[in-house]
């Protein structure tokens, strides 16, 4: 483990001064106030993605993204690092009532 963030002492932790590291867990916070502290194995993707912005070429997958959320939710585990950054958008652009039913395990 390179990084980690400390929720209860309020503190990111580095093992190195690596930027991309510190990247990866203002992420993570990132994640927890827009959203709400999510289980590792559902913000490790999301973060991830972030971390690969500028590999994704957004216009174009905006274009053919038109598969209702549930569903691109349901099956996150098989999309691209691009499509989960845009997963991640709709979900943090959708009603609290959305982000609240979809199913975290």
């Amino acid at each position: 483990m390179q990084s980690a963030l400390d929720r209860k002492r309020r503190r990111i932790l580095l093992r190195s001064n690596d930027l991309q590291f510190l990247k990866h867990e203002l992420a993570h916070l990132y994640l927890d106030l827009r959203w709400r502290i999510l289980p590792y194995s559902i913000a490790e993707p999301f973060v991830l993605a972030m971390a690969n912005l500028n590999r994704c070429t957004l216009s174009e997958a905006i274009a053919q993204n038109t598969r209702p959320l549930f569903d691109r939710w349901s099956a996150r585990a098989d999309l691209s690092a691009c499509d989960n950054l845009l997963l991640l958008r709709d979900v943090l652009n959708s009603e609290a009532d959305t982000r609240a039913a979809l199913p975290l395990r």
